[in-house]
């Protein structure tokens, strides 16, 4: 040690290195890599989803879609929303339909939408059950 640097150290103390932000920065990690966890799981395998198969714009006043519907288990109960669609994008259409409990957990429903005026787009909005709100 040269003599600035011990009369650095007499005249303003010896620096203290403390690391406080550790213990916080362990906590938060634990904390976020829990949630992440959490989210993934709960997120990753919903009780229930869905996807359009084919659809068709009927006669003008109906519109037929197939949708493809994957449930946890057969006795989960879904309620499915499709809207039909003009060429102006505005809703001409919509219903709804149930997917009771029982069954196969992967199966593929006909559903056929009244219509005001000729469809040009089914869409498949999704499918919630009751623990789920969020259609998928």
């Amino acid at each position: 040690m040269t003599s600035d640097e011990a009369l650095l150290r007499e005249r303003y103390g010896r620096r203290r290195t403390r690391r406080t932000w550790v213990p916080f920065a362990v906590v938060t990690a634990v904390v976020g890599l829990g949630w992440l966890a959490w989210t993934a799981i709960y997120h990753g395998t919903p009780e229930v989803s869905s996807e359009m198969v084919t659809w068709s714009s009927g006669d003008g006043r109906t519109a037929e879609a197939r949708v493809s519907v994957q449930r946890r288990g057969a006795d989960v109960e879904a309620e499915c929303l499709l809207r039909a669609q003009s060429e102006d994008h505005s809703i001409v259409g919509e219903t709804t339909f149930t997917v009771g409990p029982g069954g196969r957990e992967n199966d593929v429903y006909a559903v056929a939408i009244r219509t005001e005026r000729p469809a040009t787009a089914v869409v498949l909005v999704g499918c919630r059950t009751d623990d789920q709100p969020i259609r998928r």
